[in-house]
């Protein structure tokens, strides 16, 4: 529904809502791109990446995403997601990932702690991940959120 909101407001506006589970909304709606290549077209000015459900399904992070410098939010929830290149560590502006329903990613890169302004990372509907292994990754990734 945030995101249908997002959808219909003005390009100029930006959709404000507070707390941790909301952080790529608050990206001003001109700069999101849903497809990698039209965010390479405008790598300065996109802040939020949605390549969330791609058909064909994205098996890994494109690496592409390190060209984006500017980049503060990258959803690739839904998708076939198995591995996060190590190039990630130049998207220095990162501040959220949601990589919510990704069944074949089997932990997270210890890459992703090496991004200094990651805030919050989204792993909701991660099925296979016992309740163990997600004490041990918030223990791991402790001062970066983890949503499951």
């Amino acid at each position: 529904m945030l995101f249908l909101l997002a959808s219909i407001m003005s390009y100029s506006q930006v959709v404000t809502v507070t707390g941790a589970e909301n952080c790529c909304a608050n990206t001003a709606v001109e700069n999101k791109c849903s497809a990698l290549s039209e965010a390479l077209q405008n790598t300065e000015k996109v802040t939020f990446l949605d390549l969330s459900m791609q058909s064909p399904k994205l098996t890994a992070v494109p690496k592409e995403v390190a060209q984006l410098p500017n980049l503060t939010c990258l959803d690739v929830s839904f998708n076939r997601i198995a591995s996060i290149p190590d190039v990630i560590v130049d998207c220095k502006s990162l501040t959220c990932i949601n990589l919510s329903g990704n069944q074949y990613l089997q932990t997270l890169p210890s890459v992703l702690k090496k991004l200094p302004n990651l805030k919050v990372i989204y792993l909701t509907d991660m099925q296979l991940w016992s309740e163990a292994k997600k004490a041990a990754l918030k223990k791991e990734f402790d001062g970066i959120e983890l949503i499951f």
